[in-house]
């Protein structure tokens, strides 16, 4: 069977996400992933470098969005390669004479910093292109946000395909003890400060329960509470030592992820078998379902921007209890997104299934 050679178009500041590691290292049988970035990093775990990364790419947009730059993420794709389609990671192609598709974790990426009116104008007239062949959305409401801000125009050209991870061995732990687990790169970011507070009051509530702390802030997460000795924190590690150091020894995942659009924490998760409680924000309901792979609490509004809210570390106790409490559901909720990861919507499978067929009707059409 012929080969379909899709070119990655990465953009000059591009996320870390590991989305096109799992992509390109499971990609369709009939697909071969050509990139001139051979180098693209899963996720960046270096402190400094993290700092740095995030100190630009705040002063980037805070600079754009105070001048009102209407500046769009688009690129052109140069390559001496022989290519049938662009697939655009995370950004627009202003290349006229190839078919390209685009996939985006949030709609805002079609600018940089900036959703004016303005720079989405810019920005429809080039997905209105009759070479952008398809509109990649990571979830529902992505597509829904991304045809809030545009127009109806491009509604035909949107398909909504979920990022999916491997499956991992599930965690089936002897101990009798239960341990609470938080990880993230940004510890502000991500909620660590409700993760840790919940983690901090139930391992002094229960003499059989430990916690973990992985994330770029050790300081800061221990000045958040007293001390515990119950507590165990760690400095951020590659996913290959996360996955067989941390994530073999989590009964309970808490994760509020309060600035996440997705979180590949969660798939990861899931796919050790793993329960998660988390926060409710943009897609999450989509992506851990409530009552089903966890438990989702408060609503979707934006919690960094208001005061410590002692209410949602009151829910987040109080779910996280319901799991200490119970074996029979922590196992039914962490078998039902290791499924999900498995052979739903966020398998290798069926991501698979729904990219090549994108793929196959771009280059026809």
């Amino acid at each position: 069977m012929k080969k379909l050679d899709i070119f990655i178009q990465y953009p000059p500041f591009f996320s870390d996400s590991p989305y096109y590691n799992y992509l390109t290292n499971y990609p369709p049988k009939t697909v071969n992933y050509l990139s001139i970035d051979k180098k693209r990093t899963d996720i960046i775990i270096q402190k400094n470098k993290l700092s740095i990364v995030r100190f630009l790419k705040d002063k980037i947009r805070l600079i754009i969005r105070k001048l009102n730059l209407p500046i769009i993420n688009a690129y052109y794709t140069k390559s001496d390669k022989e290519f049938g389609l662009i697939h655009c990671a995370h950004c627009l192609s202003l290349n006229n004479d190839k078919k390209w598709v685009v996939d985006l974790e949030c709609a805002w990426q079609i600018g940089i910093g900036n959703t004016s009116k303005n720079t989405m104008k810019k920005a429809i007239n080039i997905l209105e292109r009759k070479n952008c062949k398809r509109i990649i959305c990571w979830t529902n409401k992505t597509k829904d946000e991304l045809i809030k801000i545009t127009n109806q125009n491009i509604n035909e050209k949107i398909d909504v395909i979920y990022p999916a991870v491997p499956v991992n061995k599930k965690v089936n732990k002897n101990s009798k003890k239960i341990n609470l687990v938080f990880v993230a790169r940004y510890f502000k970011l991500k909620g660590g400060e409700y993760a840790i507070n919940v983690i901090n009051k139930l391992t002094k509530k229960y003499d059989f329960v430990n916690g973990i702390i992985v994330t770029d802030n050790i300081e800061l997460a221990k000045s958040c509470i007293s001390e515990n000795n119950k507590i165990k924190f760690y400095s951020l590690m590659d996913r290959k030592e996360l996955f067989n150091k941390i994530y073999t020894k989590t009964d309970i995942f808490i994760y509020p992820g309060l600035a996440d659009s997705f979180g590949f924490l969660y798939l990861d998760v899931m796919s050790f078998g793993l329960p998660i409680i988390t926060v409710d924000g943009y897609a999450r309901k989509e992506i851990v379902e409530d009552g089903k792979s966890g438990f989702v609490v408060g609503e979707d509004k934006y919690y960094l921007d208001k005061e410590y809210d002692k209410s949602l570390e009151k829910q987040l106790i109080e779910k996280t209890e319901i799991l200490i409490k119970d074996e029979k559901l922590r196992k039914k909720m962490g078998d039902y997104g290791y499924n999900l990861v498995k052979n739903g919507k966020f398998s290798i499978k069926q991501r698979n299934k729904l990219m090549k067929k994108v793929y196959e009707d771009a280059i026809k059409n």
